[in-house]
């Protein structure tokens, strides 16, 4: 059976302006068979901080679920169709 990579969410800390601050996700980790983890990043925080979590069931859930899939939260009710009657350029 093969074994689930280890998958991490990097967080950066983002000042507010009464003092606190709160924390955003600025890219993602993930594991090697070496123990080693990689990380991309998509932003750097001002504060040169960053938070490495690993990500929990559900968030692994969520990315692997395709992208056109209706959410759970969804499952049962009239979901948005795409309408056929939309006009669309020729080209």
């Amino acid at each position: 059976m093969l074994q689930q990579k280890r998958m991490f969410k990097i967080l950066g800390r983002v000042p507010k302006t009464n003092g606190s601050s709160y924390l955003m996700r600025v890219g993602t980790g993930w594991g090697n068979r070496d123990n080693s983890i990689n990380i991309k990043l998509d932003a750097w925080p001002v504060s040169g901080e960053l938070h490495l979590r690993e990500m929990d069931e559900e968030e692994l859930r969520k990315m692997q679920r395709p992208p056109d899939a209706v959410p759970p939260a969804m499952a049962g009710r009239d979901a948005p169709q795409a309408s056929a009657s939309v006009n669309t350029p020729p080209f």
